[in-house]
């Protein structure tokens, strides 16, 4: 009979300051959208690590052509860069075709 007699303690719910409520939920925005921004960073650079694993794959060149050749001898280099639109349904078609030419005698490069 005690017991009935004890008053029921009720507990307290801490009353929060509206501005401290509102810099917590704006705590919690920042960091979802920190952790999705992190998330989406390093999905598109696993995306273009993979793309350009395909693209070196597909080359088809030998061994002896991937190799980096520097240019000890001094000697001028063309080179033809082919700018290629390619999708997935279609045929790839090339958008820009440039001679590139470096000349390390003079320091100097020239397109066309």
């Amino acid at each position: 009979m005690e017991e009935q007699k004890k008053k029921r303690v009720k507990k307290r719910r801490r009353k929060y300051s509206p501005g401290k409520r509102i810099a917590s939920i704006a705590g919690i925005v920042i960091g979802l959208f920190l952790l999705i921004g992190v998330g989406a960073a390093f999905y598109l650079y696993n995306q273009l690590d993979s793309t350009v694993d395909r693209l070196n794959e597909s080359t088809g060149l030998s061994a002896e052509r991937m190799n980096v050749q520097t240019i000890s001898d001094k000697q001028p280099v063309s080179v033809l860069l082919l700018v290629v639109d390619r999708r997935a349904d279609e045929q790839g078609r090339s958008d820009s075709i440039i001679v590139m030419t470096l000349n390390p005698n003079q320091d100097k490069s020239a397109m066309l």
